[in-house]
């Protein structure tokens, strides 16, 4: 095990370099271009690990591109990003025990750019995003130069200086060029940039507000993924597009005005914004509109997203609308009761986690409701369907514990996996003959409190009437064998015989609630 006393610091990881692997290492010393099978050692979970170095060359005198052994890849490098690089003492002479410069140590150092002239001198160094970040007092106000070796022309440590070659009119960001920066308050946006780029500002969690200027078009996906103190966006005319998930998760933001020039959003663009509470649209909009708060297709006939932290109970689907879009009511968790009459198609877990809801009558002609339409809809105790519903995708009622009242009609032929899971009051249920397929796990399974690695366990009270369908009968003997072992082994019978009948009788009462997987659910998930 290699100690602390064994080692030197000889600089820092600031980011990888390219797709192979390479990382830039910011240091002054020289120790590498000596050593014949050169290593570093980095501390890994409190642990000082070597790491044997593949190749290096030197990019300017103050930062070597390092490619490691067994790192192949960009991402293979990222776990590297911000460590410290410590040196073996014994591969070294005395006079070569020189380092410690990494880019805290540029803190005080003045900038100079070769066009510009004096711009200030360096206040900080923000190391939390992708892309280091040099804090440059410039008349009072703050500039945040990238440390990208592209910017940096000449490094003077004698004279603590750093000269820059700053493009005249910046045009482009990376991808992440923010990403993280968790102090960030206020960014200006240069007029010649016309994109903000993929996760540009993802987890900045101190934004309180931020304008996107006129000459923005498009907001690349996730750009601002979790920036969970952003209260106020104001959307200017000029923005065309926004990416999918981009405000996902901003649970403080409260209000959002799209422009007359958003033609285009993409999926899940406010998922997990707990706070808001209306949609405005501006009245020339040829894409959307918006009704009582309510974000509509300008046609009225597809309702895209009902504000989570609308305050009403009570909703009524507008005339003429016929389409409720994928996750549209996702953790309303207000509504109590919700007319949908005239609707024809309803989206993926377009109901998911609406908490308050009680009931819902499901509209005649619907053919199919897909995924977790209902799922988490806790306070669900009756469900109408339709006579033409042929399919129950899965998940679809998962988790609505007091559901108890629900008739499956002639017609329906599938039955999605978990589709009724934890659905624990609804203990009668009578599967018609016309049902073809049942998943794995759709009826008759919960998840009790205490249950390790969660573990279904059998609805034992459940009383299925099969009208003669051999899937379901296929089913329910899988499920009696199941609960029949479980109670065996468990010592939980009770035989009566009376008339040649044995009666087995087994009570479980339990609750829980098991999300399904999905990788952007976050109306539940308080990220």
């Amino acid at each position: 095990m290699i100690r602390e006393e064994e080692v030197f610091k000889i600089g820092q990881f600031a980011k990888p370099h390219g797709i192979k692997g390479e990382l830039s290492l910011v240091t002054n010393s020289d120790v590498l271009e000596d050593a014949e099978d050169p290593y570093i050692v980095c501390e890994m979970d409190g642990i000082l690990v070597p790491f044997f170095v593949e190749d290096f060359r030197y990019k300017t005198d103050t930062v070597v591109l390092v490619k490691l052994e067994d790192v192949n890849s960009e991402e293979d490098a990222r776990m590297f990003v911000g460590k410290e690089v410590f040196y073996p003492l014994d591969a070294v002479d005395e006079e070569d025990l020189v380092g410690d410069m990494t880019w805290d140590s540029f803190i005080g150092y003045t900038v100079t750019d070769v066009q510009k002239g004096y711009l200030g001198e360096i206040t900080d160094v923000d190391e939390t995003t992708i892309n280091v970040l040099l804090r440059v007092d410039h008349k009072g106000e703050e500039l945040l130069i990238p440390a990208v070796e592209e910017l940096i022309t000449e490094a003077d440590h004698e004279a603590r200086s750093l000269t820059v070659s700053l493009p005249e009119g910046l045009r482009e960001l990376g991808k992440g060029t923010f990403e993280s920066c968790t102090m960030l308050s206020e960014v200006n946006i240069p007029s010649t940039l016309t994109e903000l780029p993929e996760a540009a500002f993802y987890n900045c969690g101190y934004f309180p507000s931020f304008t996107v200027p006129a000459n923005i078009q498009t907001i690349g996906s996730e750009a601002f993924y979790s920036c969970t103190a952003l209260q106020e966006v104001t959307l200017s005319e000029g923005i065309v597009s926004i990416g999918d998930y981009a405000f996902q998760n901003c649970q403080v933001l409260e209000t959002v005005s799209l422009p007359a020039s958003c033609t285009t959003l993409g999926n899940y663009v406010f998922d997990g914004c707990q706070a808001l509470t209306a949609f405005s649209v501006a009245p020339e909009n040829p894409a959307y509109q918006e009704q009582d708060g309510v974000l509509f297709t300008a046609d009225g006939e597809t309702l895209l997203r009902y504000p989570q932290a609308k305050a009403e109970t009570s909703y009524t689907v507008p005339e003429g609308c016929t389409t409720l879009a994928d996750w549209s009511f996702i953790g309303s968790t207000a509504l109590e009761q919700i007319n949908i009459d005239g609707v024809t198609a309803i989206g993926e877990d377009c109901f998911y986690y609406c908490t308050a809801l009680k009931s819902i009558t499901v509209p005649e002609g619907i053919t199919e409701l897909n995924g977790a339409v209902f799922a988490y809809c806790l306070s669900m105790e009756e469900a109408t369907l339709p006579s033409t519903i042929r399919k129950l995708g899965n998940h679809c009622f998962y988790s609505c514990a007091k559901l108890k009242k629900l008739e499956l009609p002639d017609g329906l032929t599938t039955i999605g996996d978990q589709c009724f899971y934890n659905c624990v009051a609804l203990l009668q249920m009578n599967l018609p003959k016309s049902i073809t397929e049942i998943g794995e796990q759709a009826i008759g399974y919960y998840t009790p409190s205490d249950a390790k690695d969660n573990e279904a366990k059998e609805i034992d009270q459940l009383y299925v009437y099969n009208d003669g369908s051999e899937v379901v009968r296929k089913y329910m003997q899988h499920w009696r064998a199941n609960t029949y072992k479980y109670w065996l082994i468990g010592g939980g019978i009770t035989v009566v015989v009376a008339g040649g009948i044995v009666t087995l009788i087994a009570v479980h009462q339990s609750r829980n609630k098991i999300r399904p997987t999905s990788r952007h659910a976050s109306a539940t998930k308080k990220k």
